[in-house]
């Protein structure tokens, strides 16, 4: 049966016609919802309006583009109207005028006649052909083509109509408060983006005085009838007032005369008619200004509008009589100092405003008003409690009337509440004080301030102030009266340093400024940006200010003649004062490097020194220079000092260079230097070119008075290279000389006339070092191989003796002397490490010269006894006073008086006793009394005053010999057998050795020996288990190798031979065995032959063993013999069979075990056969059994086995067993006239592999 399924699809489609679909939807149950509406349908007359301005597009098209729409849809809440709709609340009204909005109070206008006029700013300019002027802008235009709306709602009306490639609309809304809301929307029909504007210019009719409504946002006339303006702050961003007419067209009141100027929000007033006022005239909210018959203007420059996109741009105005807020006053009067408030109470509230000022208005001649508080979106006649504070600063000191008063946003006042005041004052005027780095500021009143001013007035304290930087910081002093009243008066206070400020005074300017520090790199990149004066000015840390406010001043470089060269060079720096021609200036030191200097360093000299406890470190003509007490470590004379370092470039020194003096680099470009020093490390630095080499000689006097020298060189040239070097010093020696070498080589120790000498090579950086006869020692000589590449005294050894070498080299030690060097001098070198171009390598020593204190110690042990095998612990105490780094030796007394190190000290504050414990090991020494000595010496080598100690070496031991002992004996006990040599008193064998010699191979017996003082010791006695047929020794090379004669079944050599793994089957059959008969280390063994074939017979397998260290070998044969089997590996005794009744058929017996079977072997790998047979079954009368034995196959085909031999089975496996089924397989057959009884016979099985 065959299936075929259809996969059926449904398909859903929505379609929406003649309807519009809005935004909003919902998905339920697998429908989509979508509300419609149908399209508005127009009246008659608005379709009229809109083929009437369509018929004045076709006209007009050369004005209009050819996708110019009017609107042709309603926004909601608007209908049609007409030219001659009005609203009016309250007397206000607003209505139309010749097209333009107009907005008047009990019918009379706030505007002078018809001056007022909205023209287009487009891009930065007005429309070619417009202006300002009544009729030259858009106000009055196009009556004709407008469509007139309204919306009653809203008290809305709206005027649209096209403006040469524009679209305006003139919106204007009577708000609640008779105030009126005018908006003109501009929409750009070109086809491209326009930065579009307003600019409204009015004549008011009034000549009343105009104030600046509260925080600049419009301007307030107030006569009979009060007027607001308030410009958008948002869309109408600038405005200004003036008299009327061309003062305010064409820009002329704002601040650049430009579309872009700003105006009076921005709290100044920047011409007077058409004069300009500088500076500009700071205007104040509020106060009366005079301008005779005024006019205003607003205008936004411009915004990007895109095409068909509109721009917005409002005013507020607000024209009649105005009711002020309603104010009370709680206070009359009030007593305070000009640094105090104080506070007032009252109510304030308005009923044709939301939003109002509290102002305190002063009693200066100015009338200054003071703003005290704001209320915002405050419900009409809904009276506010306020609370306010008055600040005495605001006030002269003295009696005063102050008015308080409120002003609502379109400028109403209300009633002014007087209160009477008396201003005390405690105050100065602060003095410029002048402070030198880390000093104190004066505390005379009289020098710190002027006009004083106060009953009694004096200094109370001056706050802490910081004069450890240079600059300007205010600091507060407080001043107090008699009545006990404090003031705080900030004091302008300039910190200097006499080396780099310097001061105007007249003009109150202060310039401080340091020697500038640059790189050759600096400076060439400077240059190719054209900016090095800035540069120098940045690295001067140049800086400038007023002194009396601390405002910053304008900085220069009037000259300067830096270049890109190691050097110094000069700059004049100077500052100016901002807006001024005053300045100061100083001419400062500008200092070339090729690195910057790191921080800490400075400018230095050739005579730069550094000086401690007696140590110097100076420059002597160029070279680095170190003495003691004014003494020289190097060999010097009236004419010359004998040191020199070379350059070692790529193995070689360079051509004309060498380690005699002056043909290195030490002395070398003493003019080219620039010298630095870091007086905080104590470290004195010369940098020069030498060759295509930077080198810098680096000397640094550390706290011990040790002297560390750095060669830093840098390499100059295009490609790497191994960079290196080479010193050479004639020592100032003792007579006769002595030199002795430091712990761990570090360096050595020799005497000098005055005091002992140390050098010490940094075995990173100046690997190789040697001391010898100073005639002997350059170009490498005493060094093993007397090339670059050498090795020195680091290695532990002396190589020569003068130009003889010393076959073998001479063992040197620590702490010991090395005598008969003649006159003596040293050399260390760095054969070269790889330096990349422009990278650098350091080289580095260090000297100690004098000054040096050994270390003290104390020993608690005089005479002490031990066995060579133990060890005893000394105690005593050891310190010193000048090094923070020593090490406790054991001095031996053989013939070189060996050092043995004990304990080493690092980093051990100076004088600090350290207890100490150590051990001295027996085997050290030989049997017998030694007198030896504990010494301390430091890491200069400086030695301490030995202490003796007497030992007695006692000794029990024995040297093992090997033991081979034949598997299953036992190891002897006899220590005559056991040991070569036994050394002590009466020693015995303290128990009997007994071993597991069942398996052959390598084991470790300990034999515990015993003296006449019951001393114990134990040693390892090295076993080998052998026998006698398979293991081999060679004692020479004291080896063993195992290998056993095996044999193996011809089946499994026949799988292996087919398999090619005949190696592997021997090998592992075998199991070889080798090792090392004295210690039993295994020995890796090889089958090197392998006679084996598959094929009965005997055959030799050999084996090596090797031993790897001497590479000598141990060989071995094994006998292996192939052989084979076909034989029955397990056949059951008995074969028994279910009895059974007789009956008249025949019957098939089974056998009454199911799973009886026989199991067969055939190691020969042969095919075989499995023959049976039968005797006759019988009962125990003798009488046969009428019936028969029967072998039936799996097919149950029958065989009848009888006395002649039937095959029964075949098959070639190794290992086979033979199972039938239980109907199957050998059965007896039975017949109708069989007898009662039991009967027995028996099987003959014949397994065979002949065909």
């Amino acid at each position: 049966m065959s299936k075929h399924k259809i996969k059926i699809i449904f398909i859903f489609i929505l379609s929406l016609a003649g309807v519009t679909l809005y935004g909003n939807y919902e998905v339920f149950r697998g429908h989509i919802f979508a509300e419609t509406n149908e399209n508005i349908t127009r009246s008659e007359a608005e379709n009229s309006l809109i083929e009437a301005s369509g018929a004045t597009n076709v006209e007009k098209k050369e004005e209009q583009p050819a996708n110019q729409e009017i609107g042709t849809e309603l926004d909601t809440d608007w209908e049609i109207g007409t030219a001659a709709d009005y609203f009016e609340k309250k007397g206000n009204k607003i209505s139309w005028e010749k097209g333009a909005w107009w907005y008047t109070y009990d019918k009379g206008s706030w505007v002078f006649r018809d001056s007022i006029e909205a023209t287009l700013i487009v891009n930065g300019n007005f429309l070619s052909g417009t202006s300002e002027n009544t009729n030259g802008g858009f106000l009055w235009a196009n009556t004709s083509e407008s469509i007139y709306l309204v919306n009653h709602e809203k008290s809305m009306l709206k005027r649209s109509f096209p403006y040469k490639t524009y679209n305006i609309e003139i919106i204007q809304q009577l708000l609640e408060d008779g105030s009126v809301e005018i908006s003109y929307q501009v929409t750009n029909n070109n086809l491209e983006a326009q930065k579009i504007g307003i600019s409204q210019y009015v004549d008011i009719g009034d000549n009343s005085p105009i104030r600046v409504l509260n925080d600049f946002k419009g301007l307030n006339v107030s006569n009979v009838k009060s007027l607001a303006m308030i410009p958008d702050p948002e869309t109408m961003p600038n405005w200004a007032a003036s008299s009327y007419g061309s003062s305010l067209m064409n820009f002329t009141p704002y601040s650049s005369n430009t579309a872009d100027g700003l105006g009076w929000e921005s709290g100044k007033r920047y011409r007077n008619i058409l004069a300009v006022l500088t500076p500009p005239v700071k205007l104040k909210e509020n106060q009366p200004m005079d301008l005779s018959d005024s006019g205003a203007a607003m205008k936004n420059p411009g915004i990007n509008v895109l095409p068909k996109e509109t721009a917005v741009f409002k005013q507020r105005l607000k024209y009649g009589k105005f009711i002020p807020p309603a104010l009370t006053v709680n206070q009359k009067s009030g007593d305070l100092y000009t640094s105090e408030s104080f506070e007032i109470t009252g109510t304030v509230s308005a009923v044709s405003s939301s939003n109002y000022r509290l102002y305190a208005e002063l009693d200066d001649a100015w009338k200054t008003l003071v703003p005290l508080k704001d209320f915002k979106d405050i419900p009409l006649q809904e009276v506010q409690s306020y609370k306010a504070s008055i600040e005495g600063g605001k006030i002269s000191a003295g009696n005063h009337t102050v008015s308080i008063v409120a002003i609502d946003e379109y400028g109403a006042r209300s009633d002014v509440q007087k209160i009477n005041f008396l201003i005390r004052e405690v105050s100065g005027t602060p003095i410029i004080q002048k402070v030198k780095l880390g000093e104190e500021l004066t505390q005379d009143l009289t020098k710190l301030f002027k006009d004083v001013k106060g009953t009694g007035t004096k200094l109370k304290q001056l706050a802490p102030f910081d004069s450890t930087k240079i600059g300007f910081q205010w600091v507060d002093a407080t001043l107090i009266d008699d009545n006990l009243k404090e003031e705080i008066v900030k004091v302008p206070v300039t910190i200097y340093d006499s080396q780099s400020t310097i001061f105007n005074d007249s003009d109150n300017l202060i310039l401080n400024v340091k020697n500038a520090k640059l790189t050759i790199a600096e400076i060439n990149t400077a240059i190719e940006r054209n900016s090095l004066d800035q540069l120098i000015l940045e690295k001067s840390d140049a800086n400038a200010w007023q002194m009396e406010d601390g405002k910053e001043t304008n900085l220069s470089i009037t000259t300067q003649n830096s270049k890109p060269q190691l050097g110094r060079y000069e700059a004049t720096i100077r500052a100016t004062k901002k807006g001024t021609a005053k300045f100061v200036e100083k001419k400062i030191s500008v200092i070339v490097t090729k690195e910057p200097l790191e921080s800490g360093w400075e400018l230095g000299a050739s005579t730069d020194f550094v000086e401690k406890n007696g140590n110097k470190i100076n420059w002597n003509k160029g070279n680095w220079w170190y003495t003691y007490n004014g003494s020289p470590w190097v060999y010097t004379t009236p004419t010359m000092s004998t040191i020199e370092a070379t350059l070692i470039i790529n193995g070689s020194f360079l051509p004309g260079t060498s380690e005699e003096r002056t043909k290195g680099f030490l002395w070398g470009n003493q003019v080219e230097s620039l010298y630095t020093r870091n007086t905080s490390t104590n470290t004195l630095k010369r940098s020069f070119i030498y060759q295509t080499y930077q080198i810098d000689l680096i000397q640094q006097l550390l706290e011990d008075g040790t002297a560390e020298v750095t060669y830093q060189v840098t390499n100059n040239n295009p490609e790497a290279q191994r960079i290196g070097v080479s010193q050479f010093v004639d020592l100032v020696d003792a007579s006769p000389p002595v030199v002795s070498v430091l712990k761990d080589f570090k360096g050595f120790h020799m005497l000098h006339y005055v005091q002992p000498v140390v050098v010490m090579p940094d075995p990173e950086t100046m690997p190789n070092w040697v001391v010898s006869a100073q005639s002997t020692l350059k170009n490498f000589q005493q060094y093993n191989s007397q090339t670059v590449d050498g090795v020195g005294w680091e290695s532990k050894k002396h190589y020569w003796n003068g130009s003889k070498p010393l076959n073998p080299p001479l063992e040197l030690q620590e702490g010991q002397a090395v005598n008969n060097l003649g006159d003596l001098g040293m050399a260390m070198k760095n054969p070269g490490v790889t330096v990349l171009p422009g990278e650098a390598t350091t080289f580095k020593q260090r000297i100690k010269f004098g000054g040096m204190v050994a270390p003290e110690i104390t020993l608690d042990q005089k005479i002490e006894s031990l066995y060579k095998n133990e060890s005893i612990d000394i105690t005593g105490t050891i310190s010193d006073i000048n090094n923070k780094s020593y090490r406790l030796y054991l001095e031996m007394d053989n013939k070189n008086k060996s050092m043995i190190p004990l304990l080493d000290y690092a980093d051990v504050p100076f004088n600090e006793v350290q207890n100490y414990q150590a051990k001295i090991e027996g085997k050290l020494f030989s049997a017998g009394k030694h007198i030896v000595s504990i010494v301390g010496i430091d890491e200069y080598g400086s030695r301490s005053v030995a202490k003796p100690i007497e030992l007695t070496i006692n000794e029990l031991s024995g040297e093992p010999k090997i033991q081979k002992v034949k598997q299953g004996e036992a190891i002897s006990n006899d220590l005559k057998n056991l040991f070569k040599v036994v050394k002590g008193t009466n020693v015995t064998l303290k128990n009997p050795l007994s071993i597991d010699s069942s398996v052959i191979g390598f084991q470790w017996v300990e034999a515990t020996l015993i003296d006449n003082q019951q001393k114990e010791v134990t040693e390892k006695i090295p076993v080998n288990v052998y026998n006698s047929e398979s293991t081999v020794f060679d004692d020479v090379t004291n080896s063993a190798l195992d290998a056993k004669n095996t044999s193996f079944d011809l089946v499994d050599v026949r799988q292996s031979d087919q398999e090619g793994t005949l190696d592997e089957l021997v090998y592992k059959k075998v199991a070889p065995k080798a090792w090392n008969i004295a210690d039993g280390t295994e020995l890796p063994i090889e089958l090197i032959a392998n006679e084996i074939k598959p094929i009965l017979g005997s055959y030799v397998a050999t084996f090596k063993a090797t031993r790897e260290d001497s590479s000598t070998n141990i060989q071995k044969n094994s006998d292996i013999v192939v052989g084979g089997v076909l034989k029955f590996k397990e056949v059951p005794e008995n074969l028994d069979y279910k009895s059974a009744k007789i009956n008249q058929k025949i019957q098939y017996i089974e056998r009454k075990q199911p799973n009886w079977n026989m199991s067969l072997e055939n190691t020969i790998g042969s095919n075989w056969s499995l023959f049976a047979s039968v005797t006759p079954f019988e009962n125990q009368s003798k009488d046969k059994l009428n019936s028969s034995l029967v072998y039936k196959n799996e097919k149950m085909e029958e065989v009848a086995i009888n006395d002649t031999s039937q095959k029964i089975a075949t098959g070639n496996e190794t290992y086979s067993t033979i199972q039938w089924a239980e109907s199957a397989g050998m059965l007896l057959k039975v017949n109708p006239d069989a007898k009662i009884g039991r009967y027995q016979g028996e099987i003959n099985w014949v397994l065979s592999d002949a065909p």
